[in-house]
């Protein structure tokens, strides 16, 4: 097998050659002529260094698989529970200044199901790059990252003390730290050198983007609640270690927004900040749709300010990377339609 040297992901074509196909024991199953990598575990174990393939056995991938699906179906069971408490029992009460309409947060939470969706048919196809995809890249290191977002599905929603807000920051730093290994792992600048469907494209490279930038949202949130409750008031001029929660709103922001910059100019990847840009038009939303008509201590005019211009500078700069890099968007899936 011949490694790969460059900074990209080692996805395997399906032009690639093993050595161990040649090995006369593999009896090779076949798709359109060409080898698969899917194996049978008694095949690779009377082979010398067969256990170097182990994760491309039946086996394992029904494992993962397996894992997968257990793991979206208690994220997405623990969604519908959350909503329905929030709709029925939890009046959302976020005054805070870092506060996202609820109407972008749910459907922000509603596009990452429909991307795990997304994936879950993906993960059961025998291509090589599928295959690849879900033994190589993803392998178990997605699984605490659906239990995590479900427990703090959960305790978002039901529980709003001190230190539930503490222990959703500590959550979300875990579920952050998770997914962006993830998604370094999978993630590259677009080129057509690896040719993926749709289908791949947005359960799996779209999934990801779109899941770290709103995990930075999320954090964001609930470390505004947790100062809010350490302090025990919520009003924007109130201050935490001597700066107003306004402020701390302010450089939360411009955090978030250095971030997006950063990923849109090294990877191109235009999922990313449009995540963040929505984010900040859904504060603008907020603070004028609900905070600055029923709470004027929290109405900010320069978080207000500040979120309009960060969401429409993100909007501007992922415009002119679609002119100007052309190639570099959605190039794989073009490539192969």
């Amino acid at each position: 097998m011949e490694l790969e040297t460059e900074d990209t992901p080692a996805f395997i074509s399906d032009s690639t050659d093993y050595d161990i196909f040649l090995h006369p024991i593999i009896s090779l199953q076949t798709n359109s002529g060409k080898p698969s990598l899917l194996l049978h575990t008694n095949e690779i174990e009377e082979i010398p260094g067969g256990w170097l393939y182990r994760h491309y056995t039946n086996r394992h991938l029904i494992l993962l698989r397996s894992l997968h699906i257990a793991g979206y179906g208690l994220e997405l069971g623990c969604f519908i529970a959350g909503e329905c408490l929030v709709k029925f029992e939890i009046e959302y009460d976020n005054f805070t200044p870092f506060a996202v309409d609820p109407i972008f947060v749910t459907f922000l939470w509603g596009l990452i199901l429909l991307l795990g969706a997304l994936l879950i048919p993906v993960l059961f196809r025998k291509t090589n790059n599928a295959i690849s995809i879900i033994s190589d890249q993803l392998k178990y290191y997605h699984f605490p990252v659906y239990i995590l977002i479900a427990i703090f599905l959960l305790s978002k929603n039901v529980f709003k003390t001190k230190f539930s807000f503490i222990f959703n920051d500590l959550t979300l730093i875990i579920i952050s730290g998770l997914s962006f290994y993830i998604y370094s792992r999978v993630k590259y600048e677009d080129d057509g050198r690896y040719v993926v469907t749709w289908l791949e494209y947005l359960g799996i490279q779209v999934q990801f983007s779109v899941i770290v930038a709103w995990m930075l949202v999320e954090l964001s949130i609930s470390t505004m609640l947790t100062i809010s409750s350490i302090d025990g008031q919520s009003t924007k001029d109130y201050k935490f270690v001597g700066w107003p929660h306004e402020n701390w709103t302010i450089l939360l922001m411009s955090i978030c927004f250095t971030i997006s910059v950063i990923v849109l100019n090294t990877y191109k990847d235009i999922f990313f900040p449009a995540v963040l840009s929505y984010t900040f038009l859904g504060i603008y939303s907020w603070q004028r749709r609900k905070i600055c008509l029923e709470d004027d201590d929290n109405c900010s005019e320069s978080v207000t300010v500040t979120a309009f211009v960060f969401g429409g500078l993100l909007l501007v700069f992922i415009i002119i990377t679609i002119l100007y890099y052309p190639k570099l968007i959605l190039y794989r899936v073009r490539v192969r339609t």
